[in-house]
This record gives C-alpha cells, sequence and structure tokens, in this order.
C-alpha cells in the first residue's frame, strides 16, 4: 500500500455545503483537503483527515463551532422536553453493584451531586455501608471528573488497590488504600490500561503499557502490554517486569490456588488469522518458567483450580461451549469435564465446592450448578427478556450474590447458598413506576438470507399494533458479545411516555454461540447490517411502528452498524443516534487499541480484507442522498474508539446529506468511552422526540 498523503503540500478547498443543500441550519464549514490512499490500486480520498488531528488549534476550533450549533438547537429541544427533570428521577437507582470481596462486601453510590459514584464498604450483608473511596478526592484540577474503574481487596482484607481514570480516558492510575481505617498509602502506579488488580503476597500484578508523547496520549497505538508486580511501599519504577507479550494487544491475568499460579489468557494476529493462549506461571518453582497451557490456536480460558486441576472454558471445537480440566503437570491434554449442550455456555465461576455456569436458551438465561464431578445439582430460569449476572466467589465462599434485570426493573439482588442452593432476597430497588403496567414480548423474524432471528420489544402492558408507536430499535452485532436486555433509565423513560424497546439478537454477537458469532465477523459482517434492517422492516410490517416513528441507535460497535444502515438504507427511518461510533474501517487500526480489532473486523493492509471493508465502511459509502435526521455522540476523551471516527463521518454527512433534517455532532467534554452527562442523555431523547412527533408525558414519583 503506497500513501498518496504530503503534510507538506495540503490545498484546503473549502465548501458550502450547508448553505446550499440545508435549508433547516448553516453549519461551520469544514476544509477539505486534496489527500488519497492507494489501497492496492484503489485511490482513496481522504478530504477531512486533518480531523484525525484532535489536538490541533483548527480541529479544537471545529469542534466548538460543531458543538456550539448542535447545543444551541438541543438547549431548545430541552426547553420543550422536560427529559433531564424526568430521567433524574430514575438516576439513584442502584444497578446491582453490591459485590463480595473477601470479608467485606463492596457496594456503588451516586448522588445527585456527583458525577462518578463512590465506592462503599460494609462489614457485613446487613451492616452500614461505610465511605471508602470517594473518587473526587483525587482531582488533579478542579474540571477533572475521575471514576473508579476496578478495585481489589488483598487476601488479608487489610488494603484496596483501585483503578482511577480521569475524564474517561481508558489510562489508568492505580492508588491504594488501608481498609478499617481508610487511610491513602503513598502508593501511585501510571500508565495502567486495560489491567485487573491481582495480589499476592504484599504487592499486586498489573498491566502497564509504554508511555506515550503527551499530545499523543489519547491517539496513540498501544502495543506490547506486560505485567508487572508491585510490592507495597516501593516506587513504581523497581517494580518487577514478569511477563510481557509483543503479539497481543491486550492480556488477561489472575492468581489461583493459594497465590501459587499467575495464568495470563491472551489473543493475538497473524497472517489474517486470530490465535489464542493461555500461559502460566508457577511461583514455587525457582526460576518462575512461564508455560504455555494449552497449544496455541484454540479458544481457551482459565477460570481457575478445581479438583487441583484448572478449570478451562472453550468455544472451539465445542462452539456452544465446554469445561474442561488441565493438569499443571500435563498442561497440553485436556479432560472433559462438563460436555457442550445445545444451550450456550455465557458464564462459568467457581464458588465454595460448585461450579456455576450461566447457560443463553433461546436467548433466556440458565443457572446451572455442578458438583465436584460435573453433575448438575440445581437450575434457576430466569423470565423471559431479562439478563444475569453475578455468581462471583472463591473457593472457601459458602455463598454468592446474583442479580437479574431487564428494560423494566434494575438489578434485583439475591443470595445465593451453594451447599443448601437455596436462593435469598437481597436487595431489591424502588423505583418511581408500577412495573405492572408494562411487558416484554420475545418476536422472531427472518433476515435477508432467511436466517431466523429473535427479538425482545418492552412496551406499556397490552400495547396495540397501531403502526404508532414510537419505537427505538437498538442493535450492537459484535465481537461475540451476547447482547441482552438491559435496564438504562433512558429507556424506562421512553417506555414510561408510552413508546417501545426494541432488540434483536444480530449474528455476531455470541447469542447462539460461537457460530453466531462468526456469522457476522470479518467477510460476514453484511449479515449484522442485514439482521438489523430486517428487524426494522417487521417492525414496520406488523405495525409495532412506522418508518415516521422509528428511531435506530447504537454505539460503539454499534455504531457502526447505524452507520453502515444509514448508508444502505437512509429511508429505514426518521431518526437515527450513534454513540462513541465506528465509522473509518479503514484506518480504525492506527489509533490506541484498534489494531486489536484486527481479528474481528479485518483490515485494510489485506488485500482481501479492504474489499469488504471499503464496500461497507460507513464514512467510506456517504451518498448524495437524503439522510434521516441524525444526532453523532462522541466524547473528547474516548481514547478506544477515538473522536476522530464521528469527526469526520459527521463532516462527510453534512456535505452530502440532501434532506431538510438536522445531522449534528456534540462531544462530550471530560468524558470517555463509557459515560455521558445526564444533560446529553436527556437532549439525546429531546431529539429523538422532536423527530418522531411524541409529546412527553406528564412522569411524576409514585
Amino acid at each position: 500500500m503506497k500513501g498518496l498523503w504530503s503534510l507538506t503540500s495540503l490545498i484546503l478547498l473549502f465548501h458550502a455545503h450547508a448553505i446550499s443543500q440545508n435549508r433547516v441550519m448553516t453549519y461551520p464549514i469544514t476544509p477539505k483537503e486534496q489527500i488519497s490512499d492507494n489501497y492496492f490500486g484503489a485511490i482513496v480520498p481522504d478530504p477531512y483527515r486533518w480531523l484525525e488531528f484532535d489536538t490541533s488549534a483548527q480541529t479544537k476550533e471545529w469542534v466548538t463551532e460543531q458543538n456550539d450549533l448542535s447545543k444551541k438547537y438541543l438547549s431548545k429541544l430541552l426547553n420543550k422536553y422536560p427529559f433531564r427533570d424526568q430521567l433524574r428521577f430514575n438516576a439513584d437507582i442502584d444497578f446491582g453493584s453490591l459485590r463480595k470481596m473477601g470479608k467485606y462486601y463492596v457496594d456503588f453510590i451516586i448522588n445527585e451531586t456527583q458525577k462518578t459514584p463512590s465506592l462503599y464498604l460494609k462489614k457485613n450483608i446487613n451492616a452500614t455501608s461505610d465511605l471508602a473511596i470517594d473518587p473526587a478526592d483525587y482531582k488533579n484540577i478542579s474540571s477533572d471528573i475521575v471514576s473508579i474503574t476496578g478495585y481489589s481487596i488483598s487476601k488479608d482484607n487489610k488494603y484496596i488497590a483501585f483503578g482511577l481514570s480521569y475524564n474517561g480516558s481508558d489510562w489508568n492510575e492505580i492508588r491504594v488504600k488501608s481498609v478499617y481505617p481508610f487511610r491513602n498509602l503513598a502508593d501511585r502506579l501510571k500508565w495502567v490500561k486495560f489491567s485487573s488488580i491481582e495480589w499476592k503476597s504484599d504487592g499486586f500484578f498489573y498491566c502497564t503499557y509504554d508511555s506515550v508523547n503527551q499530545s499523543q496520549v489519547l491517539t496513540a497505538i498501544n502495543q506490547h502490554p506486560k505485567i508487572f508486580y508491585h510490592k507495597l511501599g516501593t516506587p513504581q519504577n523497581e517494580d518487577r517486569l514478569i511477563f510481557r507479550d509483543t503479539t497481543s494487544a491486550t492480556i488477561q491475568f489472575s492468581v489461583m490456588d493459594n497465590e501459587r499460579y499467575l495464568v495470563v489468557n491472551y489473543a493475538f494476529y497473524y497472517a489474517g488469522k486470530r490465535y489464542h493462549k493461555v500461559s502460566f506461571i508457577d511461583f514455587r518453582t525457582d526460576d518462575h518458567t512461564i508455560t504455555d497451557l494449552i497449544l496455541s490456536g484454540n479458544e481457551y480460558k482459565v477460570i481457575g483450580m478445581y479438583n487441583g486441576k484448572f478449570l478451562v472454558a472453550s468455544n472451539y471445537p465445542a462452539l456452544n461451549g465446554a469445561l474442561s480440566l488441565v493438569s499443571p503437570d500435563s498442561p497440553d491434554q485436556l479432560e472433559e469435564f462438563i460436555p457442550e449442550h445445545k444451550e450456550i455456555l455465557k458464564q462459568t465461576t467457581i464458588v465454595g465446592d460448585k461450579i456455576i455456569c450461566i447457560y443463553l436458551d433461546d436467548i433466556d438465561n440458565i443457572a446451572v450448578t455442578y458438583d465436584k464431578d460435573g453433575k448438575a445439582v440445581n437450575k434457576i430460569v430466569y423470565p423471559v427478556g431479562s439478563s444475569v449476572e453475578g455468581f462471583e466467589g472463591a473457593p472457601d465462599d459458602p455463598t454468592t450474590l446474583f442479580y437479574y434485570h431487564s428494560f423494566l426493573y434494575p438489578p434485583i439482588a439475591y443470595m445465593y447458598d451453594v451447599n443448601t442452593l437455596s436462593v435469598k432476597l437481597i436487595q431489591r430497588t424502588e423505583v418511581m413506576y408500577d412495573l405492572a403496567n408494562f411487558e416484554v414480548r420475545k418476536v422472531y423474524y427472518y433476515s435477508k438470507d432467511g436466517q431466523k432471528i429473535p427479538m425482545i420489544i418492552a412496551g406499556k402492558k397490552g400495547f396495540k399494533l397501531t403502526g404508532d408507536n414510537p419505537t427505538i430499535l437498538y442493535g450492537y452485532g459484535g465481537y461475540g458479545i451476547s447482547l441482552t436486555p438491559f435496564f438504562s433509565t433512558g429507556f424506562i423513560n421512553h417506555l414510561q411516555n408510552g413508546g417501545l424497546i426494541a432488540l434483536p439478537s444480530l449474528r455476531g454477537g455470541g447469542e447462539y454461540g460461537e457460530k453466531w458469532h462468526e456469522e457476522g465477523m470479518l467477510s460476514n459482517k453484511q449479515n449484522v447490517f442485514d439482521d438489523f434492517i430486517a428487524a426494522a422492516e417487521y417492525l414496520k410490517k406488523e405495525h409495532y411502528t412506522s418508518k415516521e416513528k422509528l428511531a435506530i441507535m447504537g454505539g460503539s460497535n454499534g455504531g457502526l452498524l447505524i452507520g453502515a444502515v444509514l448508508n444502505q438504507r437512509p429511508d429505514l427511518c426518521q431518526v437515527a443516534v450513534t454513540q462513541m461510533g465506528l465509522f473509518d474501517m479503514l484506518r480504525y487500526q492506527k489509533y490506541t487499541i484498534g489494531y486489536d480489532w484486527k481479528k474481528e473486523f479485518g483490515t485494510s493492509e489485506d488485500s482481501a480484507q479492504f474489499q469488504y471493508l471499503y464496500k461497507y465502511s460507513p464514512l467510506h459509502n456517504v451518498r448524495n442522498v437524503a439522510y434521516p435526521a441524525t444526532l453523532i455522540i462522541t466524547a473528547d476523551h474516548d481514547d478506544r474508539v477515538v473522536p476522530m471516527h464521528s469527526y469526520k463521518f459527521i463532516a462527510t454527512l453534512q456535505e452530502k446529506n440532501e434532506s431538510n433534517l438536522p445531522v449534528l455532532l456534540l462531544t462530550e467534554k471530560n468524558y470517555g468511552h463509557q459515560a455521558g452527562s445526564l444533560t446529553t442523555t436527556a437532549a439525546m431523547y429531546a431529539f429523538i422526540y422532536e423527530q418522531l412527533g411524541v409529546k412527553p408525558v406528564s412522569l411524576n414519583p409514585l
């Protein structure tokens, strides 16, 4: 591939498309450059490449102009639609954060004066919560938004180590506090990313990357993850390097068997294929030799130690998932323990002397408990249209917590005794509405190629198929992630206002196992877009909604989905919203952790993969057609899907859109990939309702 771009010979061409093509508003003028790349003989223009330089004065000025325009428009809608007040009614809902670690219970609580939750500890399940960590105490400057990204309590229950993110960045610092009394230690570790915290003796393991130039801290490629061991009370530059890899982008690790083993899971991309490895270090050996647990090329994950062996979950060759045992003394020999079932293995944990597996059965959740011989001794079946999480624990824990939730209710916490197999209600959040007023339906439709797809639809009880229901169709479809219904204050607000929420199980996810994932990745990615389009057509054909009452929404990989669908079917809906979307599929791998996604999408550096990427890449397929009203939301500290994706995409949309409907960019300040402000959420729904012609009802607390 030969680039045709010379930084020293840029010619800026100014366009005034906003005035001539769009009558609803005048967009900021976006300069164009005469830049092209040569991909295996295909010349691909990239006129807005300058927007990739997020720290340049020109880009910052352009973002400010776009935000000024969007905020002026959206502020009028916020006055018209009182969504912020409505959302605040549900803002104090506990999202099921209560967890047991060591001898303590950990919870996250947020009040109306905070932007991120604080961490609290309880000495027992019935005790009063004690404030342990207030992230606001760790601000460097007053405008910082600091959030807790992870935590781990030492084995002796004396210390808690925790990760802090500043303004939403994936870059973290690790701090340490003593527990009862709560007191800050001097330990401060920097350049931490995508890391767990695993204690051993008087210190812990963590993952870091090389530091980068401060002007590129949110965009530079992050390579060669390394695991270090930090001993409490020592400076970071004395930390001991334990493990490094030059082929992968991220690694997962855990300490097992009374701190004897460090087990490392990592995947890498080579010659167009994805490979997976599991290695371990036995700290009882003199040289701490790194041993490969299983042959490379298969999908394995070590869950923990069981019956003196590693318990391993795999989805190959058992595409629905199976569990095996592997002896550290015979690391390449798998012993089948719990075989593959027709249900999809979603999660496995070890609690006490039991193994608890969460399965998906036609996207419904089932939790099965197995004994030490691999025999099923209990099964919990959850309601249709709900999701399950939790069941975390340790080999000496007699109990564990689990949660289930849906579009209709926030997580409900239960205590599960693995010895008596009994279940006890622990926490049920009081909400501002009557659950009996809503219902969930599961339907099926057929995609373009005849594949049968399930979809969950939520709405007010007894809603009619009139074709007039304001409907949000939400999608993701990627990375083998099983996207089942989840609680959202925005969604429940929409349901309270008489709307519908629809969630199809798109290929590319893991709802029906690894085969389902493979049918929506790499060269099969078009299936995901076809599945989503077919879901919209089904909703309209069956009179759930109409084109004029339909909004489509997705974030991150789901933003890619929405962007591709917008280009392929601009007539599909009335309004589209993306959050932190991925739009430039030819250059995504050049930023931060993007190159790790090659195994999911492929890369423009491969001639065959370039062909299908170029065919659907949202940025490169914007046409001179009438687009629906579109709101593109990104964040200035998103260093996972960097904001250049949204910048370049919206500039192209504003240039080519031939409708009178607004296409707007909103860039959140001091936020990252995972979070957004209540004001932005309210503005997003106000934007949707303005386009759908919906007047919100007056919502009051019960």
